[in-house]
């Protein structure tokens, strides 16, 4: 249906609409038949995904994105970034658990701290920072847990949870 439509388009162009078609490019959990076809038919006709949203609706056993939208190339604007010292911490313990011969233990921690810091994020995120990650890491907790149970008040947390993040999220925004 939608490959007449997308032969004729020209260089700029933006394609937006309700689909109804799940796919993990667009953060649904899973990937639809109609999902996987949209796909193909948009990078057949040389479209982008552009930055997706998140899920608004998130319920017992779904999440659902309404809206997409794709563009042309000559629509689509490069993504800037910028650079903010976020230690990786995982990758920091791998890293500092196999001491080289030769050097000198605080050398070893600085270059493992230096090789796993950098961290590049979109401009339209917020500065992270601890209380940022520890709701975000509380959510996905509280998510997790209104997943596995039916109960309404596992929901209702989440949701406080979610809207708590929401607003630092918004604050941090506004200060970067």
């Amino acid at each position: 249906m939608l490959t007449p439509v997308l032969s004729q388009i020209g260089p700029r162009a933006l394609v937006r609409g309700d689909f109804n078609a799940h796919n993990r490019e667009w953060g649904c959990r899973t990937t639809s038949c109609a999902g996987r076809i949209l796909m193909e038919v948009m990078l057949w006709a040389g479209v982008g995904l552009l930055k997706p949203p998140p899920p608004p609706f998130v319920t017992l056993r779904s999440s659902s994105t309404l809206d997409l939208t794709f563009a042309t190339p000559g629509v689509r604007q490069p993504q800037e970034d910028k650079t903010y010292a976020v230690v990786s911490w995982p990758e920091f313990r791998t890293r500092s658990k196999e001491t080289p011969p030769g050097q000198g233990f605080l050398d070893h921690v600085a270059s493992c701290a230096r090789e796993t810091t950098l961290v590049r994020v979109p401009v339209s995120s917020p500065v992270p920072d601890l209380s940022l990650l520890n709701l975000r890491a509380n959510r996905r907790r509280q998510e997790r847990i209104a997943l596995n149970s039916s109960l309404p008040a596992d929901w209702t947390a989440y949701r406080r949870i979610d809207a708590a993040c929401r607003r630092h999220a918004r604050c941090r925004h506004c200060q970067s």
